[in-house]
Protein backbone atom coordinates (compact mmCIF):
# COMPACT_ATOMS: atom_id res chain seq x y z
CA UNK A 1 0.00 0.00 0.00
CA UNK A 2 1.21 3.47 -0.83
CA UNK A 3 -0.04 6.35 1.30
CA UNK A 4 1.08 9.94 0.69
CA UNK A 5 0.49 13.23 2.47
CA UNK A 6 -2.45 14.94 0.81
CA UNK A 7 -1.37 18.57 1.14
CA UNK A 8 2.40 18.17 0.69
CA UNK A 9 2.57 15.40 -1.93
CA UNK A 10 -0.78 14.53 -3.53
CA UNK A 11 -1.88 18.03 -4.55
CA UNK A 12 1.44 18.65 -6.35
CA UNK A 13 1.43 15.31 -8.22
CA UNK A 14 0.71 15.45 -11.92
CA UNK A 15 -0.89 11.99 -11.85
CA UNK A 16 -3.94 12.13 -9.60
CA UNK A 17 -4.30 8.44 -8.71
CA UNK A 18 -5.83 8.66 -5.25
CA UNK A 19 -8.32 5.92 -4.41
CA UNK A 20 -11.79 7.47 -4.58
CA UNK A 21 -14.85 5.70 -3.14
CA UNK A 22 -17.38 8.19 -4.47
CA UNK A 23 -18.38 11.84 -4.66
CA UNK A 24 -20.16 14.01 -2.11
CA UNK A 25 -23.25 16.18 -2.72
CA UNK A 26 -21.01 18.88 -4.23
CA UNK A 27 -19.44 16.28 -6.57
CA UNK A 28 -16.08 16.50 -4.78
CA UNK A 29 -14.13 13.22 -4.60
CA UNK A 30 -14.21 11.17 -1.40
CA UNK A 31 -10.74 9.69 -0.86
CA UNK A 32 -9.67 6.69 1.21
CA UNK A 33 -7.56 8.35 3.92
CA UNK A 34 -5.67 7.74 7.14
CA UNK A 35 -4.13 9.92 9.83
CA UNK A 36 -1.59 9.30 12.58
CA UNK A 37 -3.41 9.75 15.88
CA UNK A 38 -2.33 8.79 19.40
CA UNK A 39 0.45 6.57 18.07
CA UNK A 40 -1.57 4.68 15.44
CA UNK A 41 -2.76 5.14 11.87
CA UNK A 42 -6.54 5.52 11.85
CA UNK A 43 -8.58 4.99 8.64
CA UNK A 44 -11.28 7.30 7.39
CA UNK A 45 -12.05 9.45 4.39
CA UNK A 46 -11.14 12.90 3.12
CA UNK A 47 -13.04 15.51 1.14
CA UNK A 48 -11.79 18.90 -0.05
CA UNK A 49 -8.64 18.89 2.07
CA UNK A 50 -10.22 17.71 5.34
CA UNK A 51 -9.98 14.19 6.78
CA UNK A 52 -12.81 12.64 8.81
CA UNK A 53 -11.97 9.92 11.34
CA UNK A 54 -13.23 8.02 14.40
CA UNK A 55 -10.96 6.72 17.18
CA UNK A 56 -11.05 5.68 20.85
CA UNK A 57 -14.39 5.81 22.64
CA UNK A 58 -15.85 6.18 19.13
CA UNK A 59 -15.15 9.90 19.12
CA UNK A 60 -15.27 11.63 15.71
CA UNK A 61 -12.53 14.09 14.78
CA UNK A 62 -11.36 16.04 11.74
CA UNK A 63 -7.89 17.03 10.64
CA UNK A 64 -6.06 18.53 7.70
CA UNK A 65 -3.02 16.36 8.46
CA UNK A 66 -3.74 13.09 6.67
CA UNK A 67 -2.60 10.77 3.90
CA UNK A 68 -4.51 9.35 0.94
CA UNK A 69 -4.16 5.89 -0.56
CA UNK A 70 -2.74 6.08 -4.10
CA UNK A 71 -2.11 3.79 -7.04
CA UNK A 72 -4.13 0.84 -5.75
CA UNK A 73 -6.78 -1.08 -7.60
CA UNK A 74 -9.54 -1.68 -5.07
CA UNK A 75 -13.02 -3.09 -4.86
CA UNK A 76 -15.67 -3.64 -2.21
CA UNK A 77 -16.17 -7.04 -0.61
CA UNK A 78 -18.25 -8.60 2.17
CA UNK A 79 -15.15 -10.61 3.11
CA UNK A 80 -12.24 -9.08 5.01
CA UNK A 81 -9.72 -11.64 3.66
CA UNK A 82 -7.87 -9.18 1.43
CA UNK A 83 -8.97 -6.09 3.32
CA UNK A 84 -6.79 -3.01 3.26
CA UNK A 85 -5.49 -1.91 6.66
CA UNK A 86 -4.54 1.60 7.70
CA UNK A 87 -1.10 0.41 8.88
CA UNK A 88 0.46 -2.86 7.74
CA UNK A 89 3.26 -2.65 10.33
CA UNK A 90 1.25 -1.94 13.48
CA UNK A 91 0.33 -5.40 14.76
CA UNK A 92 -1.53 -4.02 17.82
CA UNK A 93 -3.95 -1.72 16.02
CA UNK A 94 -4.45 -2.98 12.47
CA UNK A 95 -7.66 -1.25 11.52
CA UNK A 96 -9.37 -2.57 8.41
CA UNK A 97 -11.10 -0.03 6.19
CA UNK A 98 -14.84 -0.44 5.70
CA UNK A 99 -17.35 1.38 3.56
CA UNK A 100 -21.07 1.97 3.29
CA UNK A 101 -23.48 4.54 1.88
CA UNK A 102 -24.93 7.40 3.89
CA UNK A 103 -27.59 9.51 2.15
CA UNK A 104 -26.81 7.64 -1.09
CA UNK A 105 -23.12 8.60 -1.01
CA UNK A 106 -20.32 6.14 -0.19
CA UNK A 107 -17.90 6.89 2.65
CA UNK A 108 -15.25 4.85 4.44
CA UNK A 109 -14.02 4.44 7.97
CA UNK A 110 -12.59 2.20 10.67
CA UNK A 111 -13.66 -1.42 11.13
CA UNK A 112 -13.37 -2.88 14.63
CA UNK A 113 -13.09 -6.66 15.16
CA UNK A 114 -14.25 -7.22 11.53
CA UNK A 115 -17.80 -6.70 12.84
CA UNK A 116 -18.59 -2.98 12.94
CA UNK A 117 -17.67 -0.09 10.66
CA UNK A 118 -17.53 3.42 12.16
CA UNK A 119 -17.70 6.52 9.94
CA UNK A 120 -17.48 10.19 10.95
CA UNK A 121 -20.30 11.79 8.96
CA UNK A 122 -20.60 15.54 9.56
CA UNK A 123 -19.27 15.18 13.10
CA UNK A 124 -21.57 12.28 14.01
CA UNK A 125 -20.49 8.65 14.26
CA UNK A 126 -22.55 6.43 11.96
CA UNK A 127 -22.14 2.66 12.34
CA UNK A 128 -23.06 -0.46 10.41
CA UNK A 129 -22.63 -4.03 11.58
CA UNK A 130 -21.87 -6.95 9.28
CA UNK A 131 -23.29 -7.67 6.76
CA UNK A 132 -24.44 -4.07 6.22
CA UNK A 133 -21.04 -2.70 5.20
CA UNK A 134 -18.27 -3.75 2.85
CA UNK A 135 -14.52 -3.96 3.24
CA UNK A 136 -12.22 -2.12 0.86
CA UNK A 137 -9.95 -4.82 -0.53
CA UNK A 138 -7.10 -5.04 -3.02
CA UNK A 139 -8.32 -5.99 -6.43
CA UNK A 140 -6.49 -9.05 -7.68
CA UNK A 141 -8.29 -9.66 -10.97
CA UNK A 142 -7.35 -8.25 -14.34
CA UNK A 143 -10.77 -6.71 -14.86
CA UNK A 144 -10.73 -2.95 -15.35
CA UNK A 145 -11.18 -0.83 -12.25
CA UNK A 146 -14.63 0.71 -12.15
CA UNK A 147 -15.05 3.92 -10.27
CA UNK A 148 -18.82 3.91 -9.85
CA UNK A 149 -18.97 7.51 -8.68
CA UNK A 150 -17.17 8.66 -11.82
CA UNK A 151 -19.26 6.31 -13.99
CA UNK A 152 -22.50 7.71 -12.53
CA UNK A 153 -21.29 11.26 -13.14
CA UNK A 154 -20.49 10.40 -16.79
CA UNK A 155 -23.92 8.80 -17.26
CA UNK A 156 -25.61 11.89 -15.78
CA UNK A 157 -23.61 14.14 -18.13
CA UNK A 158 -24.56 12.04 -21.18
CA UNK A 159 -28.24 12.01 -20.18
CA UNK A 160 -28.21 15.79 -19.75
CA UNK A 161 -26.59 16.25 -23.16
CA UNK A 162 -29.10 13.92 -24.83
CA UNK A 163 -31.97 15.82 -23.18
CA UNK A 164 -30.55 19.15 -24.38
CA UNK A 165 -30.24 17.75 -27.92
CA UNK A 166 -33.83 16.43 -28.05
CA UNK A 167 -35.33 19.56 -29.69
CA UNK A 168 -32.72 19.33 -32.46
CA UNK A 169 -33.34 15.62 -32.91
CA UNK A 170 -37.09 16.29 -33.15
CA UNK A 171 -36.47 18.99 -35.76
CA UNK A 172 -34.21 16.67 -37.77
CA UNK A 173 -36.88 13.94 -37.65
CA UNK A 174 -39.53 16.44 -38.76
CA UNK A 175 -37.32 17.62 -41.67
CA UNK A 176 -36.63 14.01 -42.62
CA UNK A 177 -40.36 13.25 -42.66
CA UNK A 178 -41.05 16.33 -44.79
CA UNK A 179 -38.29 15.40 -47.25
CA UNK A 180 -39.54 11.82 -47.43
CA UNK A 181 -43.09 13.07 -48.09
CA UNK A 182 -41.83 15.45 -50.78
CA UNK A 183 -39.86 12.67 -52.50
CA UNK A 184 -42.91 10.40 -52.42
CA UNK A 185 -45.13 13.21 -53.78
CA UNK A 186 -42.71 13.91 -56.65
CA UNK A 187 -42.50 10.23 -57.55
CA UNK A 188 -46.28 10.08 -57.74
CA UNK A 189 -46.42 12.94 -60.28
Amino acid sequence: MVWINYHKEYLVKSKKDGVIVGFNRSELPIFVARTFYEGHFVPGYAVNGVGYFVFKERQPFQTTNFQVLVGEKTRFSKSHDKGIVADEKDQKMRFLIGSFCIEEKRFCGQVVDTKTCYINFDGQVVTRDTPDFEFIVCKTTTFPVVNFGELNRIIDTIQARVASMQPYLDEIQQNRDEISSEITRRRMQ
